[in-house]
């Protein structure tokens, strides 16, 4: 996408790419000294004019409007809510010249506090547009504040199509029906007077008015006439090529050439690699004479601070991820949902996966997004899921059998599924549960010649011989999918905590919902970021699932199976867990940390199974968990297993634990002088005292915890609480054992 190719550019992989006046804002953000602007992609119509259009405000000559403060109870025109050059362009310059202002109420909705301000500026609008993505709020807001609507053609409706909503319709609006300014663009002003655009000659009016009778009224209250130069308070830059500074002195050449590719680009075979460098045949590449940087690009036309307009939001949504690969990708949706006028804006924060849900649930961080396995971590901390994933209709997990299988042979027939998903393994659960057999995820198989096959419905190839196996085990055609499916897997959701002020609630609802509307799958902008899908080479299901197409706000979008049902199908139910079993069960670990690693090689040890950190594995689906004794959640059902492999309660940890870890410890040589070691032990007890956990000035220096934001066990562990003389203060393992079971060789 394009957030990858400014990178690229930048990091001198790339040379140049196609980009939008918003991509130029986020170079200019990100290194705006080492991009520029060398050629414009401008239209036939309009080859030699300086923007793409210029937003304007026209009025009636004559008309007592004689600067921007008359237009206080004023009849407006607009194109439509949310627009640029109808919306977005009078609202940034009239809020910054102090004309409009948010209404003050704090107990608002914060659109709502926009749109209340503008109705209080003006006496009656035409502002057609969805205020709302919530049908009954969008209809609220128009029967509270009708006058927003009242100049339209169908004031009730108040929506597309309209004859006096989009460019011209606001002109309309102006000459038709009693308004008294309209905000549009120069180019249709005089198509509609019927005035020369560009080099071309005069074309018949579309509008039957006399452009002597208006006027263009300038942000300085001075007026112009319609038939010469506009004065224009915000223009957007036309769309172009920007590249980085080593191609400096090399500029000519390159437009050339790219003139020759964009024309043609209009014939070329691969229409999806035109459409990404913004190739159209009404379009033309202008070549510049002096390439600009963008920043400097955006100041000219006035329109940085239409990008940077802050909305009617007051407040960031802080977005807690737990790992690096989902910071960078918080980071350039940050980045992008800003330059594409997204509010309130995001802010990155990175902690482990319970430190989110206790931060969100502390007001230290707004959001948090967990996948199915994660929402008993949510539940703990409480915390409500607000928004979910939704997939395509025929991405369910389906049972299939071939029409000739009987009843008898299917409530015991093997299955075929990928026991590598989690999703697959869930919906392999369920339909056991629903022909009557008890499994868990660890000890559920699948044979490569399963009868039974456990697989997508998208995915499903019709040859006439297989038909879908249902809930309640009837059959029906491959077609039936979405009635007759064992999807069991909770959507991914955006969780915030509980009793949340509804302003912020109402924030984060929108932000995440208008990056999902831009940026989801076969979104307008998705080629500007991907929400979903891979987001680096390897790099997997970050934040989001990749499969996902939008967020919506209707919970269990993925499916129809609710949480309770999802713990009992996916719980390990230790207690039930025989010894033969638990000798070759799988594991749940976390393999990216080094103490959970040692724990589960000292269990395989115990067990009778020799293995080295580089073999041992952990599934998803694992019988055994091997977790931290603070993370465990009695429901009643589960035990420990000690080392003798007998069995004890959650709480008896302290002896019935495979902590196999050595400590962390301050070294120094041996035989070191008495004093010095004296003093060294002195001063390192002493700070621990200080600034360990919970210590009288720890808020002064915190020696434990994250250092900075993404610096995790800097020196120390960040979950080590303080420093103590005795050997192997966490457990009770030698070094010795420690290097035999790490194997490390003698």
């Amino acid at each position: 996408d394009r957030m990858e190719c400014l990178n690229l550019v930048n990091k001198r992989k790339a040379d140049f790419m196609a980009v939008d006046p918003e991509d130029m804002y986020v170079a200019y953000k990100m290194n705006n000294q080492d991009f520029a602007v060398f050629s414009e992609i401008r239209t036939l119509e309009e080859p030699q004019a300086e923007f793409r259009y210029e937003g304007i405000m026209l009025v009636r000559k004559g008309s007592p409007i004689a600067s921007l403060n008359d237009l206080q109870g004023k009849k407006s025109c607009h194109t439509g809510y949310g627009r640029t050059v109808g919306y977005k362009v009078p609202i940034t310059k009239l809020r910054k010249h102090g004309i409009f202002k948010l209404d003050s109420d704090p107990t608002l909705p914060a659109v709502e506090r926009e749109l209340k301000g503008l109705s209080n500026l003006f006496s009656q609008s035409c502002l057609v547009g969805t205020y709302s993505p919530n049908d009954e709020i969008n209809r609220s807001l128009k029967k509270k504040y009708p006058n927003l609507c009242a100049l339209c053609e169908d004031p009730a409706k108040c929506d597309y199509p309209d004859k006096y909503s989009g460019y011209e319709g606001a002109i309309r609006c102006l000459v038709e029906n009693g308004g008294d300014v309209a905000f549009t663009k120069v180019i249709f002003v005089n198509k509609y007077f019927g005035l020369p655009v560009g080099n071309n000659p005069a074309a018949p009016a579309t509008g039957t008015a006399n452009p002597d009778d208006y006027e263009y009224l300038c942000e300085d209250g001075s007026r112009r006439p319609v038939t010469g130069r506009a004065c224009s308070w915000a223009q957007r830059p036309w769309q172009g090529y920007m590249a980085n500074g080593d191609l400096r002195g090399r500029y000519a050449k390159l437009q050339e050439v790219l003139k020759e590719a964009y024309e043609a680009g209009k014939t070329y075979s691969n229409t999806d690699l035109a459409k990404r460098m913004l190739v159209k045949k009404d379009n033309v590449v202008v070549s510049k004479d002096d390439p600009v940087l963008p920043g400097e690009h955006l100041t000219r036309a006035q329109y940085k601070d239409v990008i940077a307009r802050p909305g009617p939001y007051e407040h960031t949504t802080r977005f807690c991820v737990s790992d690096t690969i989902a910071l960078r990708k918080c980071e350039v949706m940050r980045k992008a949902a800003f330059s594409r006028y997204i509010r309130p804006q995001f802010q990155c924060l990175l902690k482990s996966v319970e430190e989110c849900a206790e931060a969100v649930q502390k007001d230290e961080a707004d959001v948090v997004v967990f996948r199915s396995e994660e929402y008993e971590i949510a539940r703990k901390n409480n915390l409500g899921a607000v928004l979910y994933e939704s997939s395509e209709a025929n991405d369910v997990f389906v049972a299939v059998v071939n029409k000739d299988i009987k009843m008898d042979l299917l409530k015991k027939a093997t299955l075929n599924f990928n026991s590598n998903d989690p999703r697959a393994v869930n919906a392999a659960l369920f339909f056991n549960e629903k022909r009557g057999i008890k499994s868990c995820p660890g000890d559920i198989s699948s044979t490569d010649n399963g009868l039974v096959k456990i697989v997508k419905a998208k995915d499903l190839k019709d040859d006439g011989d297989q038909e879908l196996i249902c809930q309640d085990l009837s059959r029906k055609s491959l077609q039936d999918y979405k009635d007759c499916n064992f999807e069991a897997t909770l959507p991914t959701a955006v969780f915030v905590r509980n009793a949340l002020d509804s302003n912020i609630l109402d924030g984060i609802i929108h932000s995440f919902s208008e990056a999902s509307e831009d940026f989801g799958k076969n979104a307008p902008t998705e080629d500007v970021f991907e929400l979903f899908g891979e987001f680096e080479p390897g790099f997997k299901n970050v934040i989001f699932s990749d499969d996902a197409v939008k967020l919506v706000t209707s919970s269990n979008a993925i499916s129809t199976f609710d949480e309770t049902h999802y713990n009992k199908l996916r719980s390990v139910v230790n207690k039930d867990i025989k010894m033969d079993l638990l000798k070759k069960a799988t594991l749940n670990f976390n393999s990216n940390d080094p103490r959970a690693v040692n724990a589960a090689l000292f269990f395989n040890e115990k067990r009778g199974i020799k293995s080295c950190p580089g073999d041992i594995s952990s599934t998803d689906n694992g019988l055994v968990k091997i977790v931290k004794a603070k993370d465990l959640k009695d429901d009643g059902d589960q035990e420990l297993i000690c080392q003798d492999l007998s069995r004890k309660s959650l709480q008896d940890y302290k002896d019935c634990n495979f902590e196999a870890t050595l400590p962390t410890a301050v070294f120094v040589r041996n035989a070191l002088d008495s004093n010095i070691l004296d003093g060294i032990i002195h001063s390192f007890s002493e700070a621990s005292e200080d600034f360990g956990k919970n210590a009288p000035t720890e808020d002064v220096f915190e020696l434990f915890g994250e250092f900075e934001p993404g610096f995790k066990n800097v020196i120390f562990s960040d979950d080590a609480v303080k420093l103590v003389t005795s050997s192997n203060a966490i457990s009770t393992f030698d070094e010795t054992h420690y290097n035999k079971l790490r194997c490390i060789s003698e």
